[in-house]
């Protein structure tokens, strides 16, 4: 099972509330640190610095989607996965490097099995 002591997240949500509830579920569920970006310029620069090993991300921002970032984020190590409250074809899915998806609105539970099954299989558990 992943060590959830030593992992860095990064929750991008632009609506405030959402924002707040997964960053307190991430760390009830034992995350080191969750930083939060409300767009996805804030979480560019969050992800620059390195040290985030799940991002947890809102498909539809303010300026514009996540797909770009969830590349970046990839490419850097990072586990992604994408929350969403519309329908994404499964092509799109394909060049975002298929994330782990869920729809909005989210159960807890629901979240924590797809991020700890996501983190077990990326880490080899």
């Amino acid at each position: 099972m992943a060590d959830l002591n030593s992992m860095s997240a990064l929750i991008l949500e632009d609506e405030f509330i959402i924002a707040m509830d997964l960053r307190d579920m991430l760390l009830d569920w034992g995350f080191r640190e969750v930083r939060v970006a409300h767009s996805g310029e804030e979480a560019k620069s969050m992800l620059a610095g390195g040290g985030i090993d799940l991002v947890v991300a809102d498909f539809e921002l303010p300026d514009g989607n996540s797909a770009d970032l969830i590349g970046k984020a990839q490419a850097g190590g990072s586990i992604v996965v994408m929350l969403t409250g519309k329908a994404i074809d499964a092509a799109a899915l394909e060049g975002m490097g298929r994330p782990a998806m869920l729809q909005k609105p989210v159960h807890p539970d629901a979240l924590r099995d797809v991020v700890l099954g996501t983190l077990n299989r990326s880490r080899g558990a």
